[in-house]
């Protein structure tokens, strides 16, 4: 085992957090898996691993600099609370389509109504 240093982007804001993995790609995969893909928004946008060497890079330092540091634990954490909103946001899209579905049928049954009556007045 290694230890990563990862900066990871959530909810559109940069934290930073040590795994241990086996390599970046289990490192990231770590975070990454965690966070569910909704059909509009995913809970994790971006992850990125470095390992010591990588450490010394201007790409990590200036990520780091502006990121927030957090422990993995409390990382996950937000995760997970990051898939409720999303989860609740899917529910709500459907109910909303829905709804406005149904919107639509009431509305062409009223049109249907009242063209109705009115032939009905018309005949009298």
């Amino acid at each position: 085992m290694k230890t990563f240093m990862v900066i990871v982007n959530l909810n559109q804001k940069e934290y930073l957090t040590k795994v241990q993995a086996n390599s970046h790609l289990d490192a990231e995969h770590l975070i990454l898996d965690s966070g569910i893909t909704g059909k509009f928004e995913c809970a994790v946008s971006a992850c990125m691993a470095y390992d010591f060497s990588e450490m010394e890079t201007e790409c990590f330092r200036t990520s780091a600099l502006y990121a927030e540091l957090i422990t993995l634990e409390n990382l996950l954490e937000l995760i997970e609370e990051r898939n409720a909103v999303i989860k609740r946001n899917e529910e709500l899209k459907i109910m909303i389509d829905k709804f406005e579905k149904q919107k639509k049928e009431i509305e062409k049954a009223i049109e249907e109504s009242k063209r109705m009556l009115e032939e009905s007045k018309c005949a009298s």
